[in-house]
């Protein structure tokens, strides 16, 4: 017994926490053990201490961007130096570092995070939807939306969706079509039956156009009206579509009216354009004569059929059929195209060398 804790005396005083005193009830306090005679054994004294931590390094951030694809491999070398040339092409970006490398101004912010709930066998699963927007004020925009577990995670991977989805934002079109002009066709209030009850929201119809040969149409639901028209201009411009005008006879002035029969569809409606000679007006319902004349044509004989009383189906019918100008070209316009190479073929040398480098690097890197 004396050897172990020592004849049971008054409690000592306490000593420091991290060996300093005894652990036994003889004279002195917490800390290393004592011997029979409560004496303090500073090399056997273990201490409920932990003693001062070393400080922890500090991660590095900066981690090199290492591409996987060939087109963030063309971005990282230089080869390509802008989104325009990525939108000419129509290659599809997979990669965020590659936004990050050719907008370094790029902003993000959070619009809203709000949490979302699903139904399973084990109950009800919540989670995190983060809605995130980015951009660089220079007309480059983009938007997602992620669901996780937690919010830090969802509010990542929003970031990197909404960079993967840049598009051009609608101030480009005010900033090259200074004319333009925008109208509401028709606003009407559309209801959806919930366990709630019926939910109205607000549905907005607006065609934008300049009168000189361009057009857009859009449709856009809210549940206030200010706000289903502001997004519909907004996305009207986003749709906005070059329309080709002609002439029915001989070539003398301005072209006047539509280069040739045009046919256009939605749902049961069916539009058909056909050219007029000059002074022929617009021989038309009060619908497409609005769309004909923001899109600057003056003369047009117009045929519908089907239920042409669904405002919607019957604009979007005519819209079509306007967009259809574009597709057939007359010989006069067969011009000769000079062709660039596609980025891929452009730098397919290059390219295939930084592949075999990778492979060649990996491939030391197992050995060893």
């Amino acid at each position: 017994m004396a050897e172990r804790g020592g004849t049971r005396g008054g409690f000592g005083t306490r000593g420091g926490r991290g060996g300093e005193g005894g652990r036994g009830r003889g004279e002195g306090g917490r800390g290393g053990r004592g011997d029979g005679r409560g004496e303090k054994i500073y090399f056997l004294g273990r201490g409920r201490g932990r003693g001062r931590r070393g400080q922890r390094q500090k991660e590095d951030t900066s981690k090199q961007w290492v591409p996987v694809t060939k087109l963030g491999r063309l971005v990282n070398d230089g080869k390509i130096r802008s989104l325009e040339e990525i939108y000419l092409f129509s290659l599809p970006i997979k990669e965020a570092d590659i936004i990050d490398r050719l907008l370094p101004d790029l902003k993000d912010e959070v619009l809203k995070i709000m949490p979302v709930q699903k139904q399973t066998r084990a109950g009800q699963r919540t989670r995190f939807k983060a809605i995130v927007v980015v951009g660089d004020g220079k007309g480059h925009i983009g938007l997602g939306v992620k669901c996780s577990k937690e919010v830090a995670t969802a509010i990542r991977g929003a970031i990197i969706l909404a960079k993967l989805s840049v598009i051009p934002e609608a101030d480009i079109i005010d900033r090259l079509l200074s004319d333009l002009k925008d109208e509401v066709l028709k606003i009407m209030p559309v209801q959806k039956q919930t366990r709630a009850g019926q939910r109205t929201c607000f549905k907005a119809i607006v065609v934008v156009g300049d009168g000189k040969g361009h057009i857009g149409l859009s449709v856009k639901c809210s549940k206030e009206v200010a706000t289903a028209i502001r997004g519909a201009i907004i996305l009207a411009k986003l749709s906005l579509i070059p329309v080709r005008r002609g002439y029915w006879g001989n070539k003398i002035g301005l072209p006047h009216t539509v280069p040739c029969k045009v046919t256009g569809s939605c749902g049961s409606v069916l539009v058909r354009l056909i050219p007029a000679s000059r002074g022929t007006s617009l021989v038309c319902a009060p619908v497409p004569k609005k769309l004909l004349q923001m899109a600057g044509i003056q003369d047009c004989w117009t045929a519908a059929k089907g239920c042409t009383a669904t405002l919607g189906n019957f604009a979007k019918a005519t819209y079509a059929a306007m967009a259809m100008t574009y597709s057939y070209l007359t010989p006069d316009l067969w011009k000769e195209t000079v062709y660039t190479k596609a980025p891929f073929q452009e730098y397919s040398d290059h390219l295939a060398h930084a592949q075999k480098k990778l492979t060649v690097g990996m491939g030391d890197k197992h050995y060893q």
